[in-house]
């Protein structure tokens, strides 16, 4: 009788072993790590992903994932592969920990769950401040490390016009000066010149006489829009569209209409502006529909990076005295396509002009200039406010300077602008650098322009 019971009992201990261990091997496990662990030099745009043995409950993983520092995000599924996309870059220069808790189940079967939790972590690449050098000179693309104050030189001889840089921080397009006196497009891969010095940018688009300018990188990474000036006799400016697949080239719009200042939202709508329709066209991709917000500068404007708003300068009139005659203004107005717009400027003896959203979509800089007597200057100054138009507040006090050309860095650490000297013509402009807050405002160099973040 007593055997009998030692064997029922190894028998039971032997299954529950054996069921263990197929639980045990069963039970899903994680695979490929991207960005992997140790990795640097880590985008600050990057995606976290996640390849699982078999597919899974998307729930019972998602709820799982931990980041430090803290980031929301949307997920997706691609067969058993997760992707995590924060809402906001990563902190640039930093060790970022990922943290996945046991307990995701699988889909199927006993929808056994993963035993053992995982952490891993990456550090991401910092974040550099790109520019153009000389001003009176043909340029080249330089970078500034504004930790260590190394500078980088990204092009040499290239004569470059203007320039912009992908989102992932992958790619610089560029617009150079050729020997007809027209201008070309290139594009120049960072990682390779991140590890050769002498990587030259690649020809796009050969534009000959006519002038290609302002390079724009579309979000999904399939566009290339840009202005084509055409040259002789009476100029004109077309917004074109480059497909990336194909090289093709093509015109949004007719030759006879004018449009210009091209610029791409997060979620892919083209934002330009139309001289003859007197507006901004917003242009969803795809669906291709378009809206007209009307507006009569045409000035450049800057989307929120979130792609919700679209910011731009517009002429504001007000009556004066007995209506006598009447003061013009400048005002940033509110556009989000589809629906009204929106004036974000408060008073109305200002000038407001040169919006730039910070990372976060939450805080626009912007130049302003009183045009009252009592508070009149030569320059504009730097202004902070609130993404809804609230608490507008003053950071620079430099009456004889022009502050524009503001660039937020991605991981909304800093603030870059350049300024010269409104009552000179003599004095180059200067780089200068602050604290996203305006605090600690340091001069950079002399004689640069139009800055940019690589992040």
């Amino acid at each position: 009788m007593k055997r009998w019971i030692i064997w029922v009992v190894g028998a039971v201990l032997l299954a529950l072993v054996a069921l263990a261990v197929y639980a045990w091997l069963a039970s899903p496990v994680t695979g490929n790590f991207v960005p992997s662990d140790g990795a640097g030099d880590v985008p600050v745009h990057s995606q976290v992903q996640i390849t699982f043995s078999q597919p899974m409950r998307h729930d019972t993983v998602e709820n799982r994932l931990s980041t430090v520092p803290l980031r929301s995000g949307k997920f997706t599924w691609s067969g058993n592969t997760m992707t995590f996309t924060p809402d906001l870059p990563w902190p640039g220069g930093s060790e970022i920990q990922v943290t996945l808790k046991a307990g995701g189940q699988a889909q199927g079967g006993l929808g056994l769950p993963i035993w053992v939790a995982q952490s891993w972590s990456f550090n991401t690449a910092q974040a550099l401040l790109a520019y153009l050098w000389p001003s009176d000179e043909p340029a080249d693309i330089y970078a500034l490390d504004p930790l260590s104050g190394e500078v980088r030189r990204l092009t040499e001889g290239a004569n470059v016009l203007d320039y912009s840089i992908s989102r992932d921080g992958l790619w610089i397009y560029l617009s150079a000066g050729n020997e007809k006196e027209g201008a070309d497009l290139y594009r120049l891969d960072l990682l390779r010149a991140a590890q050769d010095n002498t990587a030259k940018p690649e020809l796009v688009l050969a534009c000959e006489l006519d002038a290609c300018r302002s390079p724009q990188l579309s979000p999904d990474g399939k566009w290339l829009a840009y202005e084509h000036l055409t040259r002789g006799g009476e100029n004109s400016t077309q917004v074109g569209l480059i497909d990336l697949q194909t090289g093709e080239p093509r015109l949004l719009d007719p030759v006879s209409q004018l449009t210009e200042n091209p610029s791409w939202s997060a979620n892919n709508i083209l934002a330009y502006y139309d001289r003859q329709q007197v507006g901004y066209v917003f242009l969803n991709m795809e669906s291709g529909q378009r809206f007209l917000a009307p507006n009569s500068t045409g000035e450049q404007g800057a989307w929120a990076p979130d792609g919700s708003v679209y910011l731009a300068p517009e002429i504001s009139y007000v009556q004066t005295g007995a209506g006598s005659f009447t003061l013009s203004s400048s005002h940033l107005i509110r556009y989000t396509p589809f629906a009204s717009p929106v004036d974000l400027t408060t008073g109305e003896n200002v000038e407001d002009t040169s919006p730039a959203f910070s990372s976060d979509s939450k805080t626009i800089a912007f130049a302003r200039k009183y045009l009252d007597e009592a508070r009149w200057s030569f320059g504009r100054q730097l202004w902070l406010m609130n993404a809804d138009g609230s608490q507008p507040r003053q950071v620079t006090q430099d009456g004889l300077y022009n502050h524009f050309d503001f660039a937020w860095s991605w991981d909304g650490r800093w603030l870059a602008y350049i300024r010269f000297e409104n009552a000179s013509y003599s004095t180059p402009a200067e780089l200068w650098l602050c604290n996203a807050d305006g605090s600690e405002p340091v001069q950079l160099i002399y004689g640069a322009y139009l800055p940019g973040w690589i992040p």
